[in-house]
């Protein structure tokens, strides 16, 4: 796989990104009774995510300099945003807050790096949003 030889150490610490989310997924499984603690602990976790993606959008614009792209910047702050209300919301509702957030940020994501030098970037950002997205509901079915 062509995303495994370029970008080795990205897609690793990507996936190992992962981890929180899938391990707090699969508590359940052994204590019912942490349900609620570890549901909350991945709204937290999720809301660092969003707020991570969109700095990645800040990122790309300060290297551009002057030519900047207002439409990302103001994108760049939206994850946050979305986390935040994520956090403030009653657990299940910020959970599916959480959900929606990352998926609508893939959906940024896949149109405003959209030149083949942000191919990889794209593949690495479906798989991991997928993989998120696929814990938060396995958590979500088992709460």
């Amino acid at each position: 796989m062509n995303l495994l030889k370029k970008n080795n150490l990205i897609f690793f610490l990507g996936v190992g990104g992962l981890i929180p989310f899938w391990g707090l997924s699969i508590v359940p499984i052994f204590d019912d009774t942490l349900v609620y603690l570890v549901t909350e602990l991945q709204v937290f976790y999720g809301a660092v995510i969003l707020s991570f993606l969109g700095g990645v959008h800040w990122g790309v614009q300060l290297v551009k300099g002057e030519k900047t792209n207002w439409k990302q910047l103001a994108w760049g702050v939206s994850p946050s945003l979305i986390g935040w209300l994520a956090l403030s919301l009653p657990i299940k509702w910020g959970i599916i807050a959480l959900v929606i957030g990352l998926v609508i940020s893939l959906i940024v994501d896949l149109r405003f790096f959209n030149a083949p030098s942000y191919h990889w970037y794209k593949k690495i950002r479906l798989l991991l949003t997928i993989m998120a997205v696929a814990a938060i509901i396995i958590n979500l079915i088992l709460s």
